[in-house]
C-alpha cells in the first residue's frame, strides 16, 4: 500500500510538473511578443517623432497632443479645434452617423463637421482606429492640423520620417489627477464607486495604478516593474 502510494505521489507530481511546463512555455512565447511589440513601439516613436530640440523652420511637423486624462488636455484641444478653427484628428470625427462608420470601416479620410468643428473621420484613441488611420495614412495625407491620441507609443506609429509628429502634453501632479478622476467619475454616476468616500476609492481597485508609466512602457496589466 505504501509503495502503491509512493507510485501515485510520484505520478501526481509528474502531472504537475507537466502542467506547469506548458503555461511556462506560453508565457515564453507570449513575453516574446511582447518584447517584439514594445520594440516595434519604441522604433516607432523614435523614427515618427521630432526630436526637442529638432528644428522645423517650414512647420512640417504635425503637433501630437499626447492625452493624459484630468491634466488640462481636453481643455488645450478644445482651445485649437473651437478657437483657432484647426482640424482635429481624435475621437470625435468617429462619431458621425455614416454608413461606413457604422458598418466599423472607412475606405478614405476625410474632413467631417461635429458642433461646428472641423475633425478628420477616425479615432485615433483606440488601438483599432489608430491601426485603421495608419492604414489610411493620416500623416501623409495632412488632413489633421493636430492629432490627438492617450495611447503615445501607438500615436507615435502614426507619423513617420518624412511626416514628422511633434509630441506635447499637459500634466498634472498624480495625487491630483487621481482625486479629479475620482469625483469626475462620480459625476458621471460610474455604479462601482458611486457610494465611495475618497479614502475607499484610494485603496479600491478602481483607482488608477501608474497610468502614465504603464501607457509609456506598454505594461497595463500585471507588475509595472517587471
Amino acid at each position: 500500500d505504501t509503495r502503491q502510494q509512493q507510485q501515485q505521489q510520484q505520478q501526481k507530481e509528474g502531472n504537475m510538473l507537466a502542467e506547469d511546463t506548458a503555461p511556462l512555455d506560453s508565457l515564453e512565447n507570449i513575453d516574446r511578443a511582447e518584447e517584439a511589440e514594445r520594440t516595434s513601439l519604441s522604433l516607432a516613436v523614435q523614427s515618427g517623432l521630432a526630436g526637442i530640440y529638432t528644428k522645423d523652420p517650414t512647420h512640417r511637423d504635425i503637433p501630437f497632443l499626447w492625452y493624459i486624462p484630468r491634466s488640462g488636455g481636453g481643455m488645450v484641444k478644445n482651445i485649437l479645434s473651437n478657437c483657432h478653427d484647426l482640424v482635429v484628428a481624435s475621437e470625435v470625427g468617429a462619431t458621425t452617423t455614416t454608413t461606413q462608420q457604422q458598418s466599423g470601416s472607412v475606405s478614405k479620410l476625410e474632413i467631417v463637421s461635429v458642433a461646428g468643428h472641423k475633425y478628420v473621420n477616425v479615432d485615433t484613441t483606440t488601438e483599432h482606429g489608430i491601426a485603421q488611420a495608419k492604414a489610411l495614412g493620416l500623416a501623409s495625407s495632412r488632413l489633421a492640423h493636430l492629432v490627438v491620441s492617450p495611447r503615445f507609443q501607438e500615436g507615435a506609429s502614426l507619423f513617420s520620417s518624412s511626416n514628422k509628429g511633434r509630441a506635447f502634453t499637459m500634466m498634472r501632479h498624480p495625487v491630483e489627477r487621481a482625486v479629479s478622476m475620482f469625483y469626475f467619475l462620480k459625476k458621471h454616476n460610474v455604479i462601482a464607486v458611486q457610494n465611495m468616500e475618497l479614502e475607499e476609492y484610494c485603496q479600491s481597485p478602481h483607482v488608477e495604478n501608474n497610468w502614465m508609466t504603464r501607457i509609456l512602457s506598454d505594461r497595463m496589466t500585471g507588475d509595472v516593474g517587471d
